[in-house]
C-alpha cells in the first residue's frame, strides 16, 4: 500500500511539473512570435519557431529563472533574385512633355519599396537565413517579453537595407520608363538635332506622342508638330511689317526663325500639323546606362549631358530637316525681298554746289572752303541763330566759294561716300562734325577756311 503511494505521488509531481513547463514554454514562445512581427523591416520569416523554442527550452529548462536566452533562425526573403515582373511595380505616372526625373525618380523609389516589402511576405521564393538571439523575461505578473538582441537587430537591418539599394539602383537602371523621361528632357536638342536652327517658341509646340525602345539602347520617338510650310510665311509677314528701320544697306538675312515674341500669334494661326518618327541613340557603342546614371545630375539634364546621344532622322527619304528648312529658308528669302524693297534708302547722285539756301556774290562777302579728303565728299552748313541758313556739297580735295550776308556763322560738316539727300545726308556709315567754333563775316572782307 505504501508502495503504490509513493508510486502515485510521484506521477502526480511529474504531471504538475509537465504542466508548468508547458505553460512556460508556450509563453517564451508567443513572446518570441511577437517580436517577430513587430521587426518590419525586413519582413522575419521563422516556420518552425515552437520546435526551436521546444528544443532550448528542454536543455536549458528555465524553471525559476526570471530571462531566458534563445538563439532563433529566421529567414528573409532574397531581394536580389526577385525580377521586376515579380514585384509588379506601379510606375508612376508622366508626361512626355513635361517631364521631371527628380520627380519620377523619388516615386518609382517608392513605389518599388512597396512592392519590394510586399513582396518580403511571400513565402514562395528564394531566402537568406539569419540567427538572431531573443532574450526572454517574466513580469511580475507572471506575463513574457522578448527582446531582439539590438546587435544581431542592426546587423539583419543593414544587409537589408545595403541589399535593397542595390536592387533598388538594379530597378531603376534596367526601368525603360525612366530612360524615356531621360529622354524626354532632351526634347529641346533630339529637335535641333532633327530640324536645325529652330526657335524654343517652335519646339515648345512640338509635342512628344510616344517613345518607344528599339534595338540596343535606341529608343524611337513620335511627334506633331506644327506644318512649318504654313507657319514661316505668317512669321515672315509679322518680321516684315515689325520692320521699321531704314536700311543704307541691303539687308540679308539667314538661317530666318521669326521674332520669338510673334510665335505665340504665329502658330494660333496655324491649323495644319505633321507627324514624324525618328530614333534617338547613344553616340557610344560602348554606352551603358549603369554608367550613365552615374555620371549626371538628374536635376540638371543640360547639353552636356545630351552629348551621349544624337537624334536621326531614317525615314527612308530623310525629308524632315529639308522640308523645315526649305519653309524656313524660303519664307526668309519673302522677307528678305519685301524688307528690302521697302526700307532700302538708295543713294543719289548729287554735284558740286549749293544744296539749299541763298549765294549772292553781289550781296554776300565770299568764303571759300577748302576740303582735303579725295576719298568721299564734304556736305558744309552754315547756321545763325540754330537756323540753317545755307548748305552747300563739295567734292573731296576740291574748294566752293559761297557767300553770305555779313553776320555771324557756326559751320557744322559731314563726310562720306554715299550721299542721300539733305535729311539723311552720307546715312549712318558717314562722319559728322558739329563745330563750336564760329565765322564772323564784315563786309569788306574774304574769308576761307580748310577742312
Amino acid at each position: 500500500m505504501k508502495k503504490f503511494i509513493t508510486v502515485f505521488l510521484l506521477i502526480a509531481v511529474s504531471s504538475l511539473l509537465f504542466c508548468g513547463c508547458g505553460s512556460l514554454e508556450s509563453g517564451h514562445c508567443k513572446a518570441i512570435a511577437e517580436t517577430i512581427s513587430d521587426f518590419d523591416s525586413p519582413v522575419l520569416i521563422c516556420d518552425n519557431l515552437e520546435q526551436q523554442v521546444r528544443l532550448q527550452f528542454r536543455e536549458k529548462l528555465p524553471i525559476g529563472k526570471t530571462s531566458t536566452e534563445y538563439s532563433i533562425s529566421v529567414k528573409i526573403r532574397d531581394v536580389t533574385n526577385i525580377t521586376e515582373k515579380e514585384l509588379k511595380i506601379s510606375v508612376p505616372e508622366y508626361d512626355l512633355n513635361s517631364p521631371d526625373p527628380v520627380k519620377f525618380n523619388t516615386e518609382y523609389i517608392k513605389t518599388c519599396k512597396a512592392a519590394l516589402n510586399s513582396a518580403l511576405g511571400d513565402t514562395s521564393g528564394d531566402f537568406t537565413y539569419e540567427t538572431v538571439r531573443f532574450v526572454v523575461t517574466r513580469s511580475d505578473d507572471n506575463s513574457y517579453t522578448a527582446v531582439m538582441n539590438s546587435g544581431d537587430a542592426q546587423r539583419i537591418i543593414t544587409t537589408f537595407k545595403s541589399l535593397s539599394d542595390t536592387k533598388y539602383d538594379e530597378l531603376l537602371a534596367n526601368s525603360v520608363d525612366r530612360r524615356k523621361v531621360i529622354l524626354a528632357s532632351f526634347k529641346y536638342n533630339m529637335l535641333r538635332d532633327l530640324f536645325g536652327v529652330i526657335d524654343d517658341n517652335y519646339i515648345d509646340a512640338v509635342k512628344i506622342t510616344d517613345i518607344s525602345p528599339k534595338d540596343g539602347n535606341a529608343f524611337s520617338v513620335s511627334i506633331v508638330y506644327p506644318d512649318p510650310v504654313q507657319l514661316f510665311p505668317i512669321l515672315a509677314d509679322k518680321y516684315v511689317e515689325s520692320f521699321s528701320d531704314d536700311l543704307y544697306e541691303p539687308l540679308v538675312i539667314e538661317g530666318f526663325t521669326g521674332n520669338s515674341d510673334d510665335y505665340a500669334d504665329a502658330l494660333s494661326q496655324v491649323t495644319d500639323s505633321k507627324t514624324a518618327t525618328f530614333v534617338v541613340r547613344p553616340t557610344s557603342d560602348s554606352f551603358s546606362w549603369e554608367q550613365y546614371y552615374s555620371e549626371i545630375d538628374l536635376s540638371n539634364l543640360d547639353s552636356v549631358a545630351y552629348t551621349a546621344f544624337c537624334a536621326v532622322d531614317e525615314s527612308t527619304d530623310q525629308h524632315y530637316a529639308a522640308e523645315f528648312a526649305s519653309a524656313r529658308n524660303q519664307a526668309g528669302e519673302d522677307a528678305q525681298t519685301r524688307i528690302n524693297n521697302n526700307n532700302l534708302v538708295q543713294s543719289i547722285s548729287q554735284s558740286q554746289g549749293i544744296v539749299f539756301g541763298k549765294s549772292n556774290s553781289s550781296s554776300g562777302q565770299s568764303v571759300t572752303v577748302s576740303t582735303s579728303d579725295s576719298s568721299g565728299s564734304y556736305y558744309v552748313v552754315f547756321s545763325q541763330n540754330g537756323t540753317d541758313k545755307l548748305g552747300v556739297y563739295i567734292n573731296g580735295g576740291k574748294s566752293y566759294t559761297v557767300y553770305l550776308p555779313a553776320g555771324t556763322y557756326s559751320i557744322s560738316y559731314a563726310f562720306g561716300t554715299k550721299w542721300y539727300g539733305r535729311s539723311t545726308k552720307f546715312g549712318p556709315d558717314g562722319k559728322y562734325v558739329d563745330s563750336s567754333s564760329t565765322l564772323t563775316v564784315q563786309s569788306g572782307y574774304t574769308y576761307s577756311f580748310k577742312l
